[in-house]
C-alpha cells in the first residue's frame, strides 16, 4: 500500500446546495453527487483540481470548496466527511 497522500474535492452545488465532489477529466471539470464517481488527487495533480474549483467559486457553480482526505476506495477518512458522504442525517423536505 502506498503512502501516497489521497484526497478528493467537495464543494456544495450553489443552485440547491448540494454535497459534490469533482471529477477532473482531461484539465476540464465537472460536479457529482456521488463520491464514487469522484477524481482522486495526490500531491501532484491536487493544485490542477484545486484550480478548477476556484474558478468555479467564481463562477457561482458551487461555494465552500476544500480536499477532503480519502484511502483508496475514496472513503472519507474524517468522520464528518463519513456523515457528509452518507446524506443528511435527518429527513427534511419530502422525505420529513
Amino acid at each position: 500500500m502506498s503512502n501516497t497522500p489521497l484526497n478528493v474535492i467537495t464543494a456544495n452545488r450553489l443552485a440547491e446546495g448540494n454535497i459534490v465532489y469533482l471529477i477532473l477529466e482531461e484539465g476540464r471539470g465537472q460536479w457529482t453527487t456521488d463520491l464514487a464517481n469522484a477524481t482522486i488527487f495526490t500531491d501532484e495533480t491536487l493544485a490542477q483540481g484545486q484550480s478548477v474549483a476556484a474558478n468555479d467559486m467564481a463562477h457561482n457553480t458551487i461555494v465552500d470548496a476544500y480536499v477532503v482526505s480519502v484511502d483508496q476506495d475514496k472513503n472519507p477518512l474524517s468522520q464528518r466527511e463519513k456523515i457528509r458522504a452518507g446524506g443528511p442525517t435527518q429527513p427534511y423536505g419530502k422525505d420529513a
